[in-house]
């Protein structure tokens, strides 16, 4: 479709944060399928403070402060240290 324009009101995630996540989570050697088994969103449909959680989430794990788990249904968390 035609060019979506994104205000800085937006409610969706800026395309800075969905790279930003995409590039941890290459980084970080999970995929991008970490940000649904937390959030139960895919990347693209993340809102902008959904997108922030998982950004300070995969900083803390590649810092070391934080780790990710899963439990018995399958839903990860970001659990920090």
């Amino acid at each position: 479709g035609a060019g979506v324009k994104v205000s800085a009101r937006a409610t969706t995630a800026t395309e800075a944060q969905i790279k930003f996540i995409t590039d941890l989570c290459k980084k970080l050697e999970i995929g991008d399928g970490i940000i649904t088994d937390l959030t139960g969103k895919t990347v693209g449909d993340l809102d902008f403070a959904d997108a922030q959680l998982v950004l300070n989430g995969l900083l803390a794990i590649k810092k070391g402060t934080a780790t990710l788990s899963y439990n018995a249904e399958g839903k990860a968390t970001i659990t920090t240290k």
